[in-house]
């Protein structure tokens, strides 16, 4: 379907990514897009009917830094010196400013304010800006992780949370609960926290039971323009990872009209705060849910996040002009205008689930699945990986065998319906979790 103004996104795009599945959601829009990526089993995947979408595969790539530093990367550019490229990546850089200074002045980054995005992705630096910014927070105090840290948290909050500045996907950050205290003193994370990272400093934040959801959201020069808060699928010890590992998200969660407005309140805020500072695009916000259903603002990823991909095609499905569109223009500096409705259609809910496999502690290979479309028995319907060709019942595999240490992502399944129970609890519903088992009995 033809969507406003995206045929006016004409310029030459290079996506930067180790992991090439960050990149997508509007290949079809761009006459000439790119994407530089770890050699990954993913991108084999995007090369089916992909009219503009060309991939290069970079060996032992890891982050987008590396690619930077890549020399076929480099190679590709000092051949293209006359043309005008346009490079974006998954997380901002600070190492584009040494690349850009080896080549010529064509290629342009088309990235926000680096310092602003590094400050509020700072787990510390955030909590003071969610103060000035007078956000609703959990109680939390900063401190230097020392002997006595372990007592005075749990005497002054019964169950807490530690964070370091940086972590991503649920890595480094660690709840401690009173009735787990005489098995966390012997645990790995009381290990990672109060032995390995003594002397660090620490957010730490009263835990407080409930369901983790988030915003997708684009901060434009007419405003900041906010998606239906969604649920998150989060320490799913089927789906591997860890405690607090992200397994995905589902769009299709119930949550009532009141809920979505304490949220979009809330990211109106940290929106407006971000444009004023230089920040433009998409960024995305978690929140809590606490059972008296108060929500809590947690972290701000300012950035394209894990979920836009996804959440992109499921807009285009319900005619929607996608986040993601606004995003590059916003970059591009494009004039555009908005429909008098746009925030309102942002603010429409989406359908559907995507749910993420993990490696965790035993290794799992699904190379055996060709990414494609599945019917509930697991019988191969068709080659596609697009949401669009998804029936009721169906699920979309998307498989990666590219890396196979702990944490890594090993599969995608997107579906049209909801994958958890209609509660506060971070449980899959039966059908899902049916599902899964006939899945995971081919291993």
């Amino acid at each position: 379907m033809k969507i406003d103004y995206l045929q006016k996104l004409k310029e030459k795009l290079i996506f930067l990514s180790a992991n090439p599945m960050w990149g997508v959601g509007l290949e079809d829009v761009f006459e000439n897009f790119q994407i530089f990526s770890g050699e990954n089993y993913f991108s084999k995947n995007f090369l089916l009917n992909q009219k503009n979408l060309k991939i290069f595969e970079l060996k032992d790539i890891f982050s987008t830094s590396e690619i930077f530093d890549n020399k076929e990367f480099q190679d590709y550019f000092s051949k293209n010196l006359n043309n005008k490229n346009f490079i974006s990546t998954f997380k901002p850089e600070k190492i584009w400013k040494k690349f850009k200074s080896n080549f010529s002045n064509t290629n342009y980054l088309l990235e926000k304010n680096i310092e602003i995005s590094e400050k509020v992705e700072n787990k510390i630096k955030f909590f003071e800006i969610a103060k000035d910014l007078n956000l609703q927070i959990p109680e939390t105090e900063i401190a230097q992780i020392d002997s006595d840290s372990f007592q005075k948290f749990s005497k002054k909050f019964e169950n807490f949370v530690v964070q370091f500045p940086f972590s991503a996907a649920g890595l480094g950050t660690y709840i401690f609960q009173k009735k787990d205290f005489e098995i966390l003193e012997n645990s790995e994370s009381f290990k990672r926290v109060f032995v390995e990272n003594f002397g660090r400093v620490a957010k730490v934040s009263k835990f407080i039971e409930g369901k983790n959801l988030t915003i997708n959201a684009c901060a434009t020069k007419f405003g900041t323009l906010i998606s239906f808060p969604f649920a998150q699928i989060t320490g799913i010890s089927s789906l591997g990872g860890g405690e607090l590992s992200s397994n995905g998200t589902d769009f299709s969660f119930e949550i009532s009209e009141k809920i979505a407005e304490k949220c979009k309140k809330e990211t109106k805020k940290i929106g407006d705060f971000l444009y004023k500072n230089g920040f433009c695009g998409i960024f995305g916000v978690d929140f809590l849910l606490s059972e008296s259903e108060d929500i809590f603002v947690i972290e701000v990823n300012s950035r394209i996040v894990f979920s836009i991909p996804f959440f992109t095609k499921l807009e285009i499905l319900q005619n929607r002009t996608p986040l993601l569109f606004f995003h590059y223009a916003e970059l591009f500096k494009k004039d555009i205008k908005f429909s008098d409705n746009q925030f309102e259609k942002s603010f429409e809910k989406v359908f559907g689930s995507q749910v993420i496999v993990r490696n965790g502690n035993k290794k799992r290979n699904f190379i055996k699945f060709e990414s494609g479309i599945y019917d509930e028995s697991l019988n191969f319907k068709k080659l596609s990986i697009e949401p669009k060709d998804l029936q009721e019942e169906d699920f979309l595999f998307i498989v990666n065998s590219g890396f196979d240490f702990f944490h890594n992502e090993v599969l995608r399944i997107q579906t049209k319906n909801s994958v958890l129970e209609k509660n506060l609890t971070t449980k899959l519903s039966q059908n899902f979790e049916n599902f899964l088992k006939k899945l995971f009995k081919n291993f």
